[in-house]
């Protein structure tokens, strides 16, 4: 564990154009700031991808979204009990109130992304249903194209929800640990004035006993 304790994070914001071509079936997919690790699992899903349904790209990539949302939550998972192990290093009970309510805004920052990413897939969700009573036929789309692609959206949808459930889990674990800290930390301050109390009320009864003798008891001869 290091002596010190930092937590960085990085941004990613995507932006997906899909224009779909019933009269040949083709499509064309323009993906904006990408990142690799997605970028290279779209590759690879490529050949999968029926053309058919103009929202097999929509599931492809809401896929590998979802997995990088499910990989970035047990990070934040990890990093919370860093953060506890890193407190308990210190010795003494010292509380990272900033570090820890730092880790809170980032918990809450996925938890907004992931109520996005929800509604989003619900949108797409119902635009699929839109356009499968729109053109029904088997000469514009392939059904069971369709229906494959709408599972893979609706576990997508699970999966981002099971993600948010986790991340609300792990907000409420988090809150739990600043208000132990804040509780620990009232506590030992209410100790400490204590003290100081009881130690000015011993200092003001010494300084009685010694006016006492001052006045009552006779001088040593």
């Amino acid at each position: 564990m290091p002596n010190s304790f930092m937590v960085y994070d990085h941004w990613i914001q995507l932006a997906v154009f899909v224009r779909h071509a019933f009269s040949t079936w083709t499509q064309l997919v323009i993906i904006i700031n990408c990142p690799d690790q997605i970028r290279s699992q779209l590759r690879a899903s490529m050949l999968s991808i029926h053309t058919s349904d103009p929202y097999y790209w929509h599931a492809a990539f809401a896929r590998e979204t979802m997995n990088v949302y499910d990989h970035a939550i047990w990070d934040l998972r990890g990093v919370v009990w860093d953060v506890k192990a890193y407190q308990k290093q210190l010795g003494s009970f010292q509380p990272q109130f900033t570090l820890l309510h730092d880790m809170a805004r980032h918990i809450s920052h996925n938890k907004e992304i992931l109520d996005v990413a929800a509604d989003t897939l619900d949108s797409i969700i119902y635009e699929q249903s839109v356009l499968d009573k729109q053109h029904p036929h088997p000469v514009d789309r392939v059904p069971w194209h369709v229906k494959d692609v709408h599972q893979q959206l609706y576990l997508t949808s699970k999966g981002i929800r099971a993600a948010k459930l986790r991340c609300v889990s792990l907000n409420e674990r988090l809150q739990n640990e600043i208000n132990l800290a804040f509780n620990i930390v009232s506590q030992r301050n209410e100790a400490s004035v204590q003290m100081a109390k009881s130690a000015m009320v011993d200092n003001t009864m010494m300084k009685t006993v010694a006016i006492v003798s001052l006045v009552y008891l006779e001088p040593w001869r």
